[in-house]
Parts: C-alpha cells; sequence; structure tokens
C-alpha cells in the first residue's frame, strides 16, 4: 500500500551534514503503471513528467492537448528524484521528492527531456533546500502557483528552459478568463458607482424645471 511518509535522510552537503526534511512517497511495486527507465542518480538531464490528474483526464487531455488545452500535474526530475509541488497545510513545505515518473494519485503520461543542468548534484540540493522555504505548502493557488507554476519556476533555475507551453496552457487560458471576469465585474462597479452621479444630477435639473414651469413669471 502506498503511502506518504515523511522523510529523514542524512547527507552531506558541502563538508556539512543537513537533515533533509521531504514528503517521501514509496513506489508501490504493485501498482499499474508503464514500465519505465531506472533512475540515473549521476545524470544533470533534466526531464519534465507528467501525469493526467487521473484515467478520466487521461482521455480529455488526449482530445484537449490536440487544440492546445489539458490538465496536467507535472514534476521536474534531476538527478535520479523528481521534484514536485502541492498543497500541504500547517505551514509545512510543499516541496515534495518522489521515485521518478511515478505519482500515487495522478496517471503517468510521458516524459519530456528539458536538458541538461549546468549544477552540481549538490548545488541541485541546495537550490532545493531554498525552494522548500519559498514554496510552502499553504500558499498553493490552483490557478496562479502550483505544480505547473513550480515545475516551470524549477526548470529555469536548472537554466533548462520553462516547461512546454502546451502543459501551461489550460491554466492560463482558466488564469486568463478568470482575471478577465475580475477586472469586467469590478469595471461594472465603477460604471454603477458613476451612473450614480448623473441620476442625481438629473432628478435635481428635472425638479428645478418643474418647479421653473409651475411657477411662471407673468409680466
Amino acid at each position: 500500500m502506498t503511502k506518504n511518509k515523511k522523510g529523514k535522510n542524512k547527507e552531506v552537503i558541502n563538508n556539512y551534514e543537513e537533515e533533509e526534511d521531504y514528503n517521501i512517497i514509496d513506489h508501490d511495486e504493485n501498482a499499474e503503471v508503464d514500465v519505465i527507465p531506472e533512475p540515473d542518480f549521476n545524470s544533470n538531464m533534466v526531464y519534465l513528467n507528467i501525469y493526467d490528474l487521473d484515467s478520466v483526464s487521461k482521455v480529455v487531455n488526449t482530445v484537449a492537448r490536440s487544440v492546445g488545452a489539458g490538465a496536467f500535474h507535472a514534476g521536474v526530475e534531476v538527478y535520479g528524484y523528481e521534484y514536485s509541488f502541492g498543497y500541504i497545510m500547517d505551514g509545512e513545505t510543499g516541496v515534495t521528492k518522489t521515485n521518478a515518473r511515478y505519482h500515487p494519485y495522478h496517471v503517468y503520461r510521458e516524459t519530456i527531456p528539458m536538458g541538461k543542468t549546468p549544477l552540481t548534484k549538490e548545488e541541485v540540493d541546495l537550490l532545493v533546500e531554498v525552494m522548500k522555504l519559498q514554496w510552502i505548502g499553504d500558499t498553493y493557488d490552483i490557478l496562479s502557483r502550483n505544480c505547473l507554476n513550480y515545475a516551470d519556476y524549477f526548470c529555469n533555475l536548472l537554466d533548462v528552459g520553462g516547461i512546454p507551453e502546451w502543459v501551461m496552457s489550460l491554466q492560463k487560458k482558466v488564469t486568463w478568463v478568470k482575471s478577465n471576469i475580475n477586472i469586467a465585474a469590478s469595471k461594472l462597479k465603477e460604471l454603477n458607482k458613476a451612473a450614480g452621479i448623473p441620476n442625481v444630477i438629473n432628478y435635481l435639473k428635472k425638479k428645478y424645471e418643474d418647479s421653473n414651469s409651475s411657477d411662471d413669471y407673468k409680466g
């Protein structure tokens, strides 16, 4: 049975010991997943691993991708491990370290080679330590600060460029719609407030004209 557990792995980085604090997810050998290569813990090649959110979205994404959309989970693989970001309560880090190309809740789809990072394993480890402090679990936002945003940010820091547009496409479209709805609502609110001013002016003008017409000057 697959379960999340807190991992405490001792690792020597730059001649000092640091206790790694990740949410480590064990690989379930009985899980039905595609056969994937063994991770290379010495390779500086960076991979973007793409997952469908579930078996239903796997079918939907197959169609959606043809028109430049989809709903995906993504993790960044480097030096044999995969890193992703998700929601966690109580101010803990949202950065998760897993076995490469496996996730207990999502369906593995494909791996995209992103290129080789110039960073050493030790430098990547230190970079992840910094990101663990920056990417806290309760700052997760489904539209603007999620696993895709993290993967894009991480890949750029690894100097391999941002993640493909089609991976981010649905999020960007949904974010655009949400943003424009908010802007439109704000504009309508402003117009409603502004509309109140001429209404008052017209009312007073009408009252003034009515008053004058009922009290005509007779010479």
